[in-house]
């Protein structure tokens, strides 16, 4: 009798010995909210660390250790944050887990009115969850710990990988995601998914507001095998933080889990029910397409975002006021109020900008334009299109100076009032006329760069020809994906004499007020310098005559002060250097 009740009691043992459990405190959605000593913690697989809000600090004293060497900079959902390292060690009965690495941060992510609790101490993330075989029943309200675990009938394997520190990551379809138990949604893409997909801009173009998240059903999702349908996705577009790794498609939450499922990550082991959590959506529900595109879509709000940089270039040189005045002169604006704030992007977006939406703030349209300026962006688009801008306005034409009243039965000038005009109207042109050196200027930047350009009417009879070449058709391509309009193919109605001569207000702007009437002469005066020299052969051979005459130094000097010319092409570089020499003199080379 003895000896049986020591086998028995042995047996007893050893059987408590080789699983535990833990009560599943709660659980919101997938979300599992677990109790260990009297707090409740949520579990977490998205976490390469444990997590355990500043107001338990003192509940866990006798668990904890403050270890100085581990504060970093952690990864929140809202951005990397500095944080206090320590080591935390729990027990649930006999199995320990000891020494996990554990960061101080605001857990306190659910209150009791909304979620029905009010939680949570900590987040045990990876450190906790790698220890030992666990399984997860929500609708037997409990986790179990053990050194091996039976896979039930209503489970199916899931295959996963571990890679880097602690990120279990899988693959569906095309992309690889991250399996993360504390997301509240199935599928959050990060933002180069997003920016790839043109996720904003479908969501834009169903009418999305911008306001909250838009949730979408994600189409075709096959993992291992497995068939996940209805899922139901949306996008996190933030700069930093959590879900803007790009090593990752995005963040999966616990929803594909299903209510019952068995993570062994020692052996990169997970069992999931053969259905999924359902998570409704009250709101509209959007259509995606994962369809790649070649090229990003062109847009006339590049021409807001130049305006932006050369008034912001401005500033540098002159009083912010002054620089938006100047522009609301060039546009022929009556209404030219602003709000100042310290920063000329900041000002100039919100006046060029009243209107803004949810998802395109000021601080984003302004952080987004520093980060990579004169290039297709969202925001820009949906503000150029909400705030109603006038997408083409046409050039004017201005009288000739008198000091050049020879020239006005030979020249017709034109002053530039939308900087799309710059490209649209005459980027292709000045190429075909080699007026620049074509590895330092594309489209984009072609309207920030010049000041001033001339042609003759003459050069029409070849431009139309060579638009038909290779050459030219890619140039058209080139304002089609930059701008999202070609080339203006009535350029020869601006030819109403044999030379034309444009004046670009916007890139001397970008030198400040100050100077800006001077600077703007002396452009004028150097571009109607060009038609002296190509109208009169005698200037002609004063430039080349003058040319010879400088040292092979000064020769190169001049060269390398104005490096965008196409210097190859010596009528360019003796007409540039003729109209520089003396753009600033009141004699006009006589």
């Amino acid at each position: 009798m003895n000896l049986f009740y020591c086998a028995v009691l042995a047996f007893f043992i050893s059987f408590q010995s080789f699983s535990a459990e833990i009560k599943i405190t709660k659980n919101i959605g997938p979300l599992v909210i677990v109790r260990i000593d009297g707090l409740d913690y949520l579990l977490d697989t998205g976490s390469n660390a444990n997590f355990i809000d500043s107001s338990s600090l003192e509940a866990l004293s006798t668990k904890l250790k403050r270890k100085p060497e581990l504060d970093k900079f952690v990864n929140t959902f809202a951005g990397k944050s500095k944080s206090e390292g320590y080591e935390l060690s729990l027990q649930v009965e006999d199995f320990k887990f000891g020494d996990m690495e554990t960061y101080v941060m605001d857990t306190q992510k659910f209150n009791e009115k909304l979620d029905g609790i009010n939680c949570c101490a900590g987040i045990l993330g990876m450190p906790f969850l790698k220890k030992y075989p666990l399984e997860v029943n929500i609708i037997e309200k409990k986790v179990t710990f053990s050194k091996k675990l039976p896979v039930t009938k209503d489970l199916q394997k899931f295959k996963i990988n571990i890679v880097g520190k602690d990120t279990i990551t899988f693959k569906c379809d095309k992309f690889l995601y991250r399996l993360d138990t504390g997301s509240e949604v199935p599928v959050i893409f990060h933002r180069h998914i997003v920016d790839k997909y043109y996720l904003r801009e479908q969501m834009y173009e169903q009418g999305f507001s911008g306001s909250g998240l838009p949730f979408f059903e994600v189409p075709n999702l096959s993992c291992s095998g497995i068939k996940l349908e209805n899922i139901i996705g949306t996008y996190f577009y933030g700069s930093s933080g959590a879900l803007t790794h790009t090593e990752v498609a995005g963040n999966v939450g616990g929803f594909i889990l299903g209510e019952h499922y068995i993570l062994n990550l020692s052996k990169k082991e997970l069992y999931i029910a053969k259905k999924p959590m359902v998570f409704k959506v009250s709101s509209k529900k959007f259509t995606v397409r994962f369809e790649e595109k070649n090229k990003q879509p062109g847009h006339l709000s590049l021409n807001s975002q130049a305006k932006a940089l050369i008034v912001n270039a401005c500033a540098e040189a002159s009083d912010i006021e002054s620089c938006i005045k100047k522009v609301c002169e060039i546009e022929k604006q009556k209404i030219c109020t602003f709000k100042r704030s310290g920063s000329a992007l900041d000002d100039f977006t919100n006046f060029y900008f009243p209107l803004k939406t949810a998802d395109c703030s000021l601080s984003r349209v302004v952080s987004e334009l520093r980060e990579r300026p004169i290039r297709y962006n969202f925001c820009w688009l949906k503000l150029f299109e909400v705030n109603h801008k006038e997408a083409y306005g046409d050039d004017v034409e201005l009288s000739l100076p008198k000091s050049f009243e020879s020239l006005k039965d030979k020249v017709v000038l034109r002053q530039i009032e939308n900087i799309v005009h710059v490209a649209s109207d005459y980027y292709c042109l000045a190429k075909h006329n080699r007026l620049f050196n074509e590895k330092d200027l594309n489209a984009a930047l072609f309207p920030l760069s010049i000041r001033g350009m001339s042609f003759s009417r003459e050069s029409l009879k070849t431009y139309g020809d060579w638009l038909k070449t290779a050459d030219g058709k890619n140039c058209n391509q080139e304002l089609i994906d930059t701008y999202g309009v070609g080339i203006n193919k009535k350029i020869d109605k601006k030819f109403t004499k044999n030379n034309l001569i444009v004046v670009n207000p916007w890139t001397i702007l970008g030198d400040g007020t100050d100077h800006y009437d001077l600077n703007y002469r002396k452009t004028l005066q150097h571009e109607l310098l060009h038609a002296v020299f190509s109208t009169d052969k005698k200037k002609r051979e004063q430039a080349k005559s003058e040319w010879s005459a400088l040292s092979e130094k000064e020769q190169e000097s001049f060269k390398k002060a104005h490096p965008s010319y196409n210097f190859a092409d010596e009528d360019i570089l003796l007409r540039e250097y003729f109209s520089y020499k003396y753009e600033s003199s009141e004699a006009l080379a006589k």
